[in-house]
């Protein structure tokens, strides 16, 4: 195969932040939620000794995920509570069993269970001034069963890695950690928004593709394709795939996934080189890039539909 790009044509990657649907994608019927301090007296996890364990105060941990769930307005009622799970002694997570859950559903009026089994901070000591710290939260969503759903017990184990400066103080650091862990927790239930990385074509030869270059440095995306529109019908094959690739891009970026997955599906047939008997005769687009960005496409059109169907519960 050969491919006939020029030595002009470039790869360029973009940076982009796109709104990412919730890990936990919510069903319509779940609009209550019950927040269980299910943590021990001791509140320890097992660890290696050269580390130093900060457990957090599960009471204020409790309270800002409570907190957390009501600003994001994922649900009409959060409801606090403790629980007695734990013997007085234990340093393990006590599961619930499914009749448990159904039980306590019940008896608060919610549709799931945001169960605390604990948290704390592990500090590898450090001779310098910033030192590392990773922040574990360990938890338990859990479900009930109904008449639509069988009940579900996801693990919720959430590690981060922090720093801190010994001058701002150890003591000051744990004590805003409750606060951390609450956003921490509920993030997973909320949209956020990550940078993710893009590539797109350009080629110097070609004064359209290298304006397009500008407009998509000053994210003017209708402009860039605009100047892309013009190459469609171009004479050279590699032009019109660059141009399908690169519309692709420009329909991501504007939420029509459906135009982008059409694009792209057209610059994985220009990539093809065939002769008039349609047997292939060589490459003139990268179909390494074209199926990579295939399956992005096809990923983020879920996570749109993901994102519609959250939205629309917030209606």
């Amino acid at each position: 195969m050969l491919f006939l790009f020029t030595a002009c044509t470039e790869v360029l990657y973009l940076s982009v932040e796109q709104m990412l649907p919730p890990e936990y994608d919510m069903v319509a019927q779940v609009k209550s939620v019950g927040v269980l301090n299910n943590f021990s007296q001791s509140n320890v996890i097992v660890a290696n000794n050269d580390m130093v364990l900060l457990p957090c105060d599960a009471d204020s941990v409790k309270e800002h995920i409570a907190m957390c769930f009501a600003d994001i307005e994922a649900m009409e009622k959060v409801v606090v509570l403790d629980s007695l799970f734990y013997p007085a002694d234990s340093t393990n997570a006590h599961l619930l069993s499914q009749q448990e859950v159904n039980d306590w559903c019940l008896r608060l009026g919610v549709d799931l269970l945001y169960v605390l089994d604990y948290a704390c901070m592990a500090i590898v000591p450090s001779p310098w001034e910033q030192q590392d710290a990773t922040v574990f939260l360990c938890s338990h969503i859990y479900t009930p069963d109904t008449e639509l759903t069988k009940g579900t017990a996801i693990p919720c184990r959430k590690i981060q890695e922090v720093w801190f400066e010994q001058f701002d103080g150890l003591e000051a650091f744990v004590a805003g950690l409750p606060r951390m862990l609450g956003g921490f927790a509920v993030e997973s239930f909320a949209p956020t928004w990550r940078e993710r990385e893009r590539v797109y074509f350009s080629d110097m030869l070609s004064y359209p593709m290298r304006e397009a270059r500008v407009y998509v440095t000053e994210s003017n995306w209708e402009q860039a394709a605009m100047q892309w529109r013009s190459l469609a019908d171009s004479k050279w094959q590699g032009r019109r795939f660059m141009a399908a690739f690169n519309m692709a891009l420009y329909y991501e970026m504007t939420d029509n996934m459906e135009e982008a997955v059409a694009q792209i599906v057209k610059a994985e047939e220009l990539a093809v080189k065939r002769n008039r008997q349609g047997d292939v005769v060589g490459l003139v687009g990268d179909t390494a890039l074209v199926n990579e960005y295939m399956d992005v496409l096809f990923h983020r059109q879920s996570e749109t539909d993901r994102l519609s169907r959250y939205f629309h519960r917030m209606e």
